[in-house]
């Protein structure tokens, strides 16, 4: 009969437990991307940039040229501190206008 052998594992320091049950757990999440929030004030600043962009000849036909939504992102720089929500990112500023123009 085999003799059975008890390992015993060096605790980390700061880890009260690191037993395979719950060693999964105590890796840290990785970090999700968190999604915009848009406040009505976010709104306006938006359309005010698209209404500065167009008098400035940006707009090209029925479509915004891509400086447009880079300028509307670094206008809106900071406003996720208030809103809580993620960066707004200029691929992020066309999807919202696409949504926004509906109801203008």
């Amino acid at each position: 009969m085999a003799k059975s052998i008890k390992l015993k594992l060096p605790k980390d320091p700061g880890k009260e437990n690191t037993t395979p049950s719950n060693y999964e757990s105590a890796k840290p999440a990785p970090s999700l991307r968190k999604n915009a929030v848009w406040s009505p004030a976010d709104d306006k600043t938006l359309v005010d940039v698209l209404t500065e962009q167009q008098a400035a000849g940006n707009q090209a036909d029925n479509n915004w040229k891509g400086v447009v939504w880079v300028a509307a992102a670094l206008k809106l720089k900071g406003s996720e501190v208030i809103s809580g929500g993620g960066l707004k990112t200029p691929e992020g500023c066309d999807n919202h206008w696409q949504k926004v123009r509906k109801y203008l």
